[in-house]
């Protein structure tokens, strides 16, 4: 039986660095997808929330492998210069823009010695890898609230009953009559809706989307692959938010999620140096495609009766 985790993510620990290039994230979902049954009632029937949703894993899967690529290539490029520092035979200079008496002008900011120089290119590796991870985690929290959503807009029904959403619910029933209105309305509601999510609804965002979305694991992975995975999800989430606050020492959350996982390079102890560590990015990346192939096997054997 296939275990999501047979890569066992000990890939090579290159202590972390990088520069990240912000990946896009998918604009609203009003592009793609429109309240069910809405404006189409003479034409083709509009995707399924299981089609739009496998329509787009390919997008999904090209912003993750494109953060991790261009925090590669910058890593490496910090690592050469920062080596190449060592040999340099004249000062390291930056200017900047600082005003005098003729104007702005350009002029030096600093002028590093080789160690110096070494040591600034070694916290530059750092403090990309940290905005990197920041933002591959975010792209992947964001891709899976972005499904939660193509599902819900398709079935609203549960939130709808909510004691707040009793002009929604009307709206809804009326959807055809007056499709823009609907849209509008439900477009605010579920900002609002993530806005007030929950510290536990977040770290358990993976296992509120299968749930109701009823999905059930594709045949050959092991019973206990959704849990893994959330719990994988909750470490990085942690480690996300480590990074967003700055913590210079491992939390005792984070230290009680990573012994959940099987992955010595998401280990913590409460009270270390929190770091960041360049082999976690590739292990990030390599989780969230081996879940993205499951997804996709789950979306294609669930039955379209039961979308």
């Amino acid at each position: 039986m296939k275990n999501l985790f047979d890569i066992r993510f000990t890939a090579r620990d290159r202590r972390v660095d990088d520069e990240v290039l912000l990946a896009e994230q998918a604009d609203g979902l009003e592009e793609v997808v429109k309240a069910e049954g809405v404006s189409n009632r003479e034409h083709t029937p509009e995707p399924t929330w299981l089609q739009t949703t496998s329509q787009w894993i390919p997008a999904w899967r090209s912003q993750a492998r494109d953060i991790y690529l261009r925090w590669s290539v910058a890593d490496r490029a910090l690592r050469s210069a920062r080596l190449a520092c060592t040999t340099m035979p004249d000062p390291y200079d930056i200017a900047g823009i600082r005003p005098g008496e003729a104007g702005y002008q350009r002029r030096p900011l600093v002028s590093w010695s080789p160690s110096e120089a070494e040591t600034a290119h070694e916290q530059a590796i750092d403090m990309v890898a940290r905005l990197t991870l920041r933002n591959l985690v975010d792209m992947i929290e964001q891709s899976i609230l972005q499904a939660h959503e193509i599902m819900l807009l398709s079935h609203p029904h549960a939130l709808l009953e909510q004691p707040d959403a009793k002009g929604l619910k009307r709206l809804y029933e009326r959807r055809l009559d007056n499709p823009d209105a609907w849209r509008k309305s439900w477009t605010k509601f579920i900002a609002k809706w993530r806005r007030d999510r929950s510290p536990n609804e977040i770290s358990n965002v993976v296992q509120r989307y299968w749930t109701e979305a009823r999905l059930f694991l594709p045949v050959g992975y092991e019973p206990s692959t959704l849990d893994q995975v959330n719990a994988f999800m909750a470490v990085i989430l942690a480690v996300r938010d480590h990074i967003a606050n700055r913590s210079k020492h491992v939390d005792a959350k984070l230290a009680e999620l990573s012994t959940q996982i099987d992955s010595p390079g998401f280990s913590y102890n409460r009270g270390d140096v929190f770091e960041v560590r360049g082999a976690q990015m590739e292990l990030i990346e390599a989780f969230y495609a081996e879940y993205l192939e499951m997804l996709s096997l789950t979306l294609k054997a669930k039955p379209v009766v039961q979308s």
